[in-house]
């Protein structure tokens, strides 16, 4: 009887749920749902990159670069005369060392909405330790081409007990445009931003390619500060301290850097994990821990691949019964009768689909 109870409890536990906290089970959960781990890396990567995989983005064509994490550390005051402050970031810019990749206000600001950074009384900037800079940008095959593959920004409250209030908003603008010049309201009228209330546990906000041009090698950085928190104190005389910590993952490219590595072309991987970044949930502004996201994603992406949308072998059997039935109508439109074969194409499809299905079927519990 114990046996058997343990046998029970170990079946209603499915994979994703034992996988959420286990990044070993995790890959290897992608091994067998025909995620590649190049595919793999890149989700986990924009899910978490303050400590997840080093990835590339595994688009067409299969090109070398070096995949390099840089960051910038630092601590924010809200305004003591407003009682607002905010951080933002640029991910192009995080990617050098010597572009403004993070702006945020210190005890000086003395405004309610997001200024220019570097620019004015208490607009404070830092840069971060990447080790390129943006003089080596350019055209030529000499120059240096970059891409951001993934970015995030946390921040933490670290003042007294006694201060502590107030209410914090985070977002990345879902069309990449600046953020300076907004304020709290502004924040809270986008769809995609969030409400959190002032806490000592981190909360994130993630970056996520939206555009075609945004997967592909840039050679000039964009100067849009386009993701981060906007902070309002409980009151207006009083000012906040946060930590904060902003990453960003980035992919090089160019005749003269060392130490370049493939980064793996996967259409099927690479559609899953597209299709997962722009309509997950676990990206938006968040208070979920690092292990926990990456296990999200990756569940979301199984099952994007699990439902057959782009799976390698069971794709071409639905063309193939799709162009087989077009075939079939038209022969009934002219007058003609069908030879059969469509049934075939039909018999040959769900006999391919079967061995799949039992094997993606423990993903599915």
């Amino acid at each position: 009887m114990p046996n058997s109870k343990k046998r029970q409890n170990n079946k209603s536990r499915s994979p994703l749920a034992i996988s959420v906290n286990n990044r070993e089970a995790m890959t290897e959960m992608s091994k067998t749902s025909h995620v590649s781990r190049g595919s793999s890396d890149y989700a986990r990567c924009v899910a978490n990159p303050f400590d997840g995989p080093v990835g590339g983005i595994p688009s067409f064509p299969s090109v070398k670069s070096i995949k390099q994490r840089a960051w910038a550390k630092g601590v924010l005051n809200t305004s003591p005369t407003t009682g607002f402050g905010y951080i933002v970031v640029n991910p192009s810019q995080l990617s050098f060392n010597d572009a403004v990749g993070v702006g945020y206000t210190n005890s000086n600001f003395n405004d309610t909405v997001i200024g220019v950074p570097g620019s004015g009384s208490g607009n404070a900037f830092i840069t971060s330790n990447s080790q390129y800079d943006t003089s080596q940008l350019g055209t030529t095959a000499a120059s240096l081409q970059f891409r951001v593959v993934a970015c995030g920004v946390r921040v933490r409250y670290v003042g007294s007990e006694l201060e502590r209030g107030g209410q914090k908003v985070g977002l990345m603008d879902p069309t990449h445009d600046t953020l300076v010049g907004r304020g709290i309201s502004d924040f809270d009228a986008e769809l995609d931003s969030k409400r959190f209330a002032v806490s000592r546990e981190w909360t994130y906000v993630l970056y996520r390619p939206i555009t075609n041009s945004e997967l592909q090698y840039q050679s000039t950085v964009d100067p849009s500060f386009s993701m981060g928190f906007t902070i309002q104190a409980s009151s207006a005389t009083t000012s906040l301290t946060y930590e904060f910590e902003a990453y960003v993952v980035t992919e090089f490219q160019g005749r003269t850097i060392r130490g370049q590595t493939p980064t793996l072309h996967d259409p099927t991987g690479f559609a899953a994990v597209d299709y997962t970044l722009q309509t997950s949930k676990h990206l938006l502004p968040t208070t979920s821990n690092n292990s926990k996201r990456e296990g999200s994603v990756m569940s979301d992406v199984i099952k994007y691949i699990a439902h057959g949308v782009s799976h390698t072998s069971l794709q071409p059997s639905v063309n193939v019964l799709h162009s087989q039935k077009q075939l079939a109508d038209r022969a009934t439109t002219h007058g003609g009768k069908s030879n059969g074969s469509f049934w075939s194409y039909l018999y040959d499809g769900i006999k391919g689909a079967i061995p799949l299905a039992f094997e993606l079927l423990p993903a599915l519990l």
